[in-house]
């Protein structure tokens, strides 16, 4: 703030000067090295001033005054350097006392020193100068003067919303000039604070860090608060470069309305006066008794369909908080139907859940009885949040028979409650199926004609374009479908032999063996042969895979023409292949038939006949013996398996 006509040190030092010669004369010796103390004083012998000494309560000498020794700091100073005479002060806060003099190398310069920097609450103090003679004994000594040491507060560990607070006296009124200082954090500069929560906690940390004055009035604890608020939220009704990094609030400033605080403020800046002066803005005084509300709704704000969004309401009036009440009105990209509802419509500081996309108008509006209501709006922006889908059956590699009807059931949730939905699915054989959900499920069944491995992806979508999806794949085997038979060697590392075949129309599992001789770890090899298969699906399109078992581990086998892959798993893992498998021809291939990618061999055949006539086999035993060398194979008949690492 800028500095008043006469400067207050000045000033008080001309009447003291005056009380002491009797005239109007200043002393030629008198300097005017510092100013804009809290209080002055001098010493002198009846006849000239020896030496003077300025007081900065607080923060007052850090905070854009010049001459200030930092916070509760003297200033003294030494007008005679040859009298013999040594100039010092004594001060008292409480029941204790401080004591400091000028060092010889200091006289004729200012000598500035701060006496205590952590006080947690303003106090009263009284400080004397004095001079002193060579052999210690004071023989001049000033009158007393009165100031107040300022508080400060700076823990990190305390700090919410200021980096930190203080409470000092100011030089430009004396005792009524009590000046509160906060320095706000960065957090609350970068939010928007315009609730009466977070405003009212402010005003708490103030007090509970660095207390005001106990002798303080309720019109001046009233004011402190209302340039809180002024500060707080500048950014709505300020210009940018108004709301500094520190903000002052002074006690003489009179308890004006609430809305001359708002109404006025690119004109005051938070810094309204009674007399003008220096502030350059006096608030009217013809207004009338009882003004309306003042109201703001807040910022803008946005947030998620369903989910609560924070609103930060504020309403005000010179007789209290009014009774206020929260309503909407939907704007631009609302669906029909849509509702929103409020936490508590009569509290500025609530919450609102809509349940759909879209803009609102939401209106604040304050009635205090006596005058017209008062509004103000601000736009709720709800996105929209895309339903999730669960899809509850089938279980992934589920068996079915040909012909057999498998039932796809997927709910699914949606927070916009407003929601209309969608269902899809695509069945893997070149068909979709588009169909509304129902009490928030796509469900739909359907037979397959031909064996195959089908992946099927089910997908919901809202009226708004959002989507989740989830697939599923499912087994479907054909008993009449043939005969799968083949040996040979993939890469000359790999080495398999397998036939399988569903005995009669009416089969469930499918006969037959698998032997395999794989790379195991380092050296060793893997090799096991298993007459134990759970189900065979050939394709119209001749691709073939068999799932079975062998001892303690899993299986899934391959083929086409002229190509193979095995896959390899402990059931530890479980009944289907895992991420972690023991052995896979194709590491980064599907595993649905279409997909599977089996491998090339470099020696044998393969023969998946669609068209076998069912009947018993003849014994594989003979026929597949020198195939594998090493392993012991088994015949139709037996359903065990032998694993082993040679």
């Amino acid at each position: 703030m800028p500095a008043p006509l006469l400067p207050r040190r000045l000033l008080v030092r001309a009447l003291a000067l005056v009380a002491m010669v009797g005239s109007l004369l200043v002393a030629s010796n008198i300097t005017s090295t510092a100013s804009a103390s809290t209080s002055f004083g001098y010493v002198g012998d009846g006849s000239d001033v020896l030496g003077e000494g300025w007081f900065y309560s607080g923060n007052d000498g850090e905070h854009g005054r010049t001459g200030g020794a930092g916070f509760n700091s003297f200033i003294l100073l030494d007008l005679d350097c040859d009298d013999g005479l040594t100039i010092g002060v004594t001060w008292r806060v409480g029941r204790a006392n401080g004591v400091r003099e000028i060092p010889k190398d200091k006289c004729g310069d200012d000598y500035g020193f701060t006496i205590d920097r952590q006080t947690s609450k303003i106090t009263e103090m009284s400080w004397r100068l004095w001079a002193k003679d060579s052999d210690g004994e004071i023989q001049y000594s000033g009158r007393s003067e009165k100031d107040w040491l300022g508080s400060l507060s700076d823990d990190k560990d305390d700090r919410i919303f200021f980096e930190k607070t203080s409470v000092y006296n100011d030089e430009y009124h004396g005792d009524l000039g009590i000046t509160a200082s906060v320095w706000p954090t960065q957090e609350t500069n970068d939010t928007d604070i315009f609730a009466g929560l977070a405003l009212k906690l402010m005003s708490a940390e103030l007090n509970a860090r660095t207390p005001l004055p106990e002798h303080f009035s309720d019109d001046q604890r009233e004011s402190i608060y209302k340039q809180l608020v002024c500060h707080a939220q500048g950014k709505y009704f300020a210009e940018p470069d108004q709301i500094g990094d520190s903000w002052d609030l002074e006690s003489w400033r009179p308890n004006i309305s609430w809305a001359e605080v708002w109404g006025g403020a690119k004109e005051h800046e938070c810094n309204w006066s009674s007399e003008g002066g220096y502030d350059g803005y006096i608030p009217p005084v013809d207004r009338p008794d009882n003004q309306p509300p003042v109201v703001n709704a807040g910022p803008d704000v946005d947030g998620h369909e369903g989910a609560d969004v924070k609103l930060r309401g504020e309403a005000v009036d010179e007789l209290g908080e009014p009774p206020v009440h929260w309503t909407y009105e939907p704007m631009d990209g609302v669906d029909a139907g849509a509702k929103c509802r409020f936490a508590d419509k009569s509290d500025p500081v609530t919450t609102v859940r809509c349940t759909d996309d879209g803009t609102y108008r939401l209106t604040l509006t304050a009635d205090d009885g006596v005058n017209a209501p008062v509004s103000d709006s601000a736009v709720l922006t709800v996105r929209n949040v895309a339903p999730t889908l669960r899809l509850k059956a089938p279980e992934n590699w589920a068996v079915y028979r040909v012909e057999d009807r498998i039932e796809l059931d997927a709910p699914f949730t949606d927070p916009g409650s407003n929601d209309t939905h969608t269902c899809s699915i695509s069945w893997d054989d070149g068909t979709t199926s588009t169909f509304a959900a129902e009490d928030h499920t796509c469900s739909r069944g359907r037979t397959f004609d031909h064996a195959g491995m089908y992946t099927m992806e089910m997908t919901v979508t809202d009226d708004d374009g959002g989507a989740d999806s989830a697939e599923v794949m499912v087994v479907v085997y054909d008993p009449r479908a043939g005969l799968l038979t083949g040996a040979g060697k993939v890469d000359d590392h790999t080495t398999f032999a397998t036939v399988a075949k569903y005995l009669t129309t009416d089969s469930t599992k499918p006969f037959g063996t698998f032997t395999l001789s794989a790379p195991a770890s380092g050296d060793e090899r893997l090799t096991f042969t298993t007459a134990t298969l759970e189900w065979l699906v050939i394709t119209p399109d001749a691709k073939s895979a068999v799932k079975g078992t062998a001892g303690e581990y899993g299986f899934v086998a391959y083929a086409t023409d002229a190509r193979f892959r095995a896959v390899v798993w402990p059931l530890s893992s479980g009944t289907i292949p895992p991420d972690d498998l023991l052995y896979d021809t194709s590491p980064d291939a599907g595993f649905d038939v279409d997909v599977a990618e089996p491998r090339a061999l470099t020696t044998g055949a393969t023969v998946i006949d669609g068209g076998w006539v069912p009947g018993a086999p003849l014994p594989l035993g003979d026929a597949l013996d020198g195939v594998l060398p090493g392993a012991e194979l088994t015949t139709i008949g037996r359903q065990d398996c032998l694993l082993c690492v040679e």
